[in-house]
């Protein structure tokens, strides 16, 4: 979602995909709009880095090899609950208890929808009238 100022800024973002080129592609749509993305080539990778940092919102393939999106989704909720994930896929696949993202954007999608997406579930938290409730970790 754009604000009434614009687009979303300078968030830190986990960019999760086995696929080279759709990664690169996302990075590109996501660094018009300043964010400082991570890439993670994996689950499994990725479940590394977010042990590591701090992520505003993780972005992930659903089918990964190593650990998929949906298991890379649960891992995530049992470590940090509150932390916003958008699963990005090519197959059709609605959030679950077996995968517990907080939306799915169907590829091909364009820099309209993801800024929308971002905003909406970073909004999200932010409105949260209780930190300690919501907080990421």
């Amino acid at each position: 979602m754009e604000t009434q100022q614009g687009p979303l800024l300078g968030k830190r973002i986990l960019l999760v995909d086995d696929e080279r080129s759709v990664r690169e592609t996302v990075r590109s749509l996501l660094c018009h709009d300043e964010h400082e993305v991570v890439e993670a080539n994996n689950g499994a990778e990725a479940l590394r880095l977010f042990a590591q940092d701090q992520f505003d919102i993780v972005l992930t393939d659903l089918r990964m090899p190593f650990v998929e999106g949906d298991e890379l989704a649960v891992k995530i909720r049992e470590l940090s609950p509150r932390q916003p994930i958008l699963m990005i896929t090519g197959h059709p696949h609605k959030p679950s208890r077996a995968n517990p993202v907080d939306a799915v954007l169907y590829k091909p999608f364009g820099i309209v929808e993801l800024r929308l997406m971002i905003a909406k579930l970073i909004q999200k938290l932010d409105d949260c009238p209780d930190p300690n409730l919501c907080s990421r970790r």
